[in-house]
């Protein structure tokens, strides 16, 4: 199944607000930024742990490359490849400095 139409069947219906997360890690597991990372992880990248500081560092720098939550969870190809290769980058610069 392709990434934007599982995200859609995963998240169901989501309140614009929830994107709204703030840069600290109180409430950070309960927005849904982290749970689209998580879940990509937990399917593409099984073995990596990520701690509350590397989540922060994610969704700063997906939208540091103009990515959008909101269109990611309305099912845009663009920001889902964006997330794809701001995930698949860190997973390799995490790897490398172990």
């Amino acid at each position: 199944m392709e990434g934007p139409r599982l995200f859609g069947l995963l998240l169901g219906s989501a309140e614009p607000v929830v994107f709204r997360f703030s840069m600290d890690e109180s409430g950070l597991r309960d927005t849904i930024a982290y749970r689209i990372v998580r879940q990509i992880l937990d399917h593409v990248y099984p073995d990596q742990k990520m701690t509350n500081p590397e989540f922060i560092s994610i969704f700063r720098t997906f939208s540091d490359v103009g990515g959008s939550w909101e269109d990611l969870i309305v099912g845009s190809p663009k920001s889902y490849e964006m997330l794809m290769d701001v995930l698949k980058a860190f997973v390799k610069v995490k790897n490398t400095i172990r």
